[in-house]
């Protein structure tokens, strides 16, 4: 599946299906319309988009107003919504800022969040991490502080879930955090309930400019 982040079209292919499905097919979907605040008198509408989704179990899953948007195929896509509620700010931190997004590991969904707060002189404050796993028959958000010998690595236009952190040098119940405030380091956060608790490194020291592109490369198990 393939999204335009500014347009409401989703690209979908199936591969390995039949003959007369094979091949990309563009499809259009109505989420409805967000409403802009008044300037200068007027307010203006504009449609709601996906922006990114996280595959789990055969569905799609993105972030949606209310609770947690889900999207699957029919062939036709299917647009539905499960009413979970947001994940609760730690304790003094009301105004801070979280950068989530959703992570799909070892065929379960998690909710990998970071807690910062923006300084008035344009400084930004990494305030902690938390990892959150999807629990679909109580429909809420459960707060996890291990996932075994396992890592979500994290970056700005990229995420996954590492299954055998051991095996590839990484530190195991961490999340693996590059370019969280815009910059080129790296942070390294526990899943042990302590979320003010991280180390912070400077990979690319000797590289010059912002790393707003850089990707994880995930190891593999396939041949």
């Amino acid at each position: 599946v393939a999204v335009e982040p500014e347009d409401t079209v989703v690209w979908y292919c199936h591969v390995g299906g039949d003959a007369d499905e094979r091949g990309w097919v563009r499809y259009e979907y109505d989420m409805g319309s967000v409403t802009s605040p008044v300037i200068n008198g007027r307010s203006m509408q504009a449609k709601k988009f996906i922006t990114r989704l996280t595959a789990v179990g055969g569905k799609f899953y993105f972030k949606s107003e209310g609770g947690l948007g889900v999207l699957e195929f029919s062939p036709a896509p299917v647009l539905g919504s499960v009413p979970v509620p947001d994940i609760e700010r730690p304790p003094g931190t009301t105004t801070t800022s979280m950068a989530l997004s959703f992570v799909e590991l070892g065929g379960e969904l998690y909710l990998v969040t970071a807690f910062l707060h923006y300084d008035i002189g344009g400084a930004t404050s990494v305030l902690g991490c938390g990892v959150y796993e999807l629990d679909m028959a109580g429909k809420r958000w459960r707060k996890v502080c291990d996932i075994g010998d396992r890592a979500f690595l994290m970056c700005p236009q990229y995420f996954g879930g590492c299954c055998s952190a051991t095996a590839s040098g990484l530190r195991p119940n961490c999340v693996y955090w590059m370019g969280l405030c815009g910059d080129n380091l790296l942070r390294v956060f526990p899943i042990d309930g302590n979320e003010g608790t991280h180390g912070v490194h400077d990979p690319c020291k000797d590289i010059t400019g912002p790393n707003s592109n850089a990707v994880w490369m995930l190891p593999s198990d396939d041949p």
